[in-house]
C-alpha cells in the first residue's frame, strides 16, 4: 500500500497538483497496489470516478475538527469548507470507498466544546460514517512560531496557556513537541468517545500524537494488521526542523 499525505495534501486546489495526483494514484491503481489518503481538501469529482473502479484498494481519511466556518476561518483559511467535507465523504461512501474521519487537531476550549462535538458526530453519524480518530493540538517549534505571527492575540494567549508548563518531549518522528496535560487529553478524550458512540461512531486515540495513552495507530484496518507487534523503529534522519 502506498500512503499519501502524511504530511502535506494532494488535493490542494492547484491544477498542476491534482494532475499529478490523480496521474500517479491511476498507475497505481492500475497495477494493483492500494492506496491510502488524508485530505482536508475538496476531492474533484474525476477521482472519485476513478475510485469506483477500484473500491477495494482505495482507503480515504477526511479530516475535519470542526463543522464552524469560523474556525475554518481562523485556524484552517486554506482548506476545503466544512459542507465541501461533509460532501466528500458522502460521495466517498456513495462510491463504495472505505472512509473513516480524523478529527485532528482537537484545539482545547474551542472545539472541544458539547456543542461542537455534539454536532460534529451527529453530522458524521448521519453521514454513515462508523469510525473516527482523535488526537488533540500539539505544538511543534514551527507550529508556535506560526501561532505568534497569524493568530489573533486572544487566539494566542488561549492556546499558549494551555502548553505554560509542558516540557518539550520526542513524539515519533517530531524533534521536539509540547503535548496537552495528560489529564486534560484523558478527560476530554473519554467524554468525547461516549459522545461518538451515541452517534453509532468508534472513535479511538490516535497513538501517534499520544504515545503516554492507550489507543491505535490512526492508519486503515489493512496497514494496522501488517504492523508486528513489536518494531524495531530506526531514528528517521532530519532534513528540516520543525
Amino acid at each position: 500500500m502506498v500512503v499519501f499525505n502524511t504530511a502535506t495534501d494532494c488535493f490542494q486546489p492547484h491544477p498542476d497538483v491534482l494532475e499529478v495526483t490523480y496521474q500517479t494514484m491511476a498507475v497505481l491503481l492500475e497495477k494493483g497496489i492500494d492506496i491510502s489518503f488524508l485530505t482536508k481538501g475538496f476531492i474533484p469529482q474525476r477521482f472519485i470516478e476513478l475510485f469506483k473502479g477500484y473500491r477495494e484498494n482505495v482507503k480515504a481519511q477526511i479530516g475535519l475538527a470542526s463543522l464552524s466556518e469560523d474556525y475554518r476561518k481562523t485556524y484552517e483559511s486554506g482548506v476545503a469548507s466544512p459542507p465541501e467535507k461533509l460532501e466528500n465523504i458522502e460521495r466517498l461512501l456513495a462510491a463504495g470507498i472505505d472512509t473513516q474521519v480524523r478529527i485532528d487537531p482537537i484545539n482545547p476550549f474551542v472545539t472541544d466544546t458539547r456543542e461542537e462535538v455534539e454536532a460534529l458526530f451527529r453530522a458524521l453519524g448521519q453521514k454513515g460514517i462508523r469510525r473516527a480518530s482523535l488526537s488533540y493540538l500539539h505544538l511543534r517549534p514551527a507550529i508556535q512560531r506560526q501561532v505568534r505571527a497569524e493568530f489573533p492575540t486572544l487566539h494566542r494567549k488561549l492556546l499558549e496557556s494551555c502548553f505554560r508548563n509542558q516540557n518539550w518531549v520526542e513524539v515519533g518522528l517530531s524533534t521536539k513537541t509540547k503535548l496537552l496535560p495528560k489529564r486534560v487529553r484523558e478527560n476530554g478524550y473519554r467524554w468525547i468517545k461516549t459522545i461518538a458512540e451515541a452517534h453509532g461512531i468508534s472513535a479511538v486515540i490516535c497513538s501517534c500524537k499520544n504515545p503516554d495513552l492507550k489507543g491505535e495507530i490512526c492508519v486503515p484496518a489493512r496497514i494496522r494488521e501488517a504492523i508486528p507487534g513489536r518494531v524495531q523503529r530506526r531514528k528517521q534522519l532530519i532534513l528540516f526542523p520543525c
